[in-house]
């Protein structure tokens, strides 16, 4: 079975853990210039 050529591009990504981290939600969407989170 031959591989199949294929290019993988992703946007850069920011995971933060933690006890606590949902507390600074607002702040990571601030960061990013974001209004909303999905």
């Amino acid at each position: 079975m031959a591989m199949r050529d294929f290019v993988y591009t992703s946007q850069p990504q920011r995971v933060v853990f933690g006890a606590g981290s949902l507390a600074h939600l607002a702040r990571e969407i601030d960061a990013l210039g974001a209004r909303r989170a999905l």
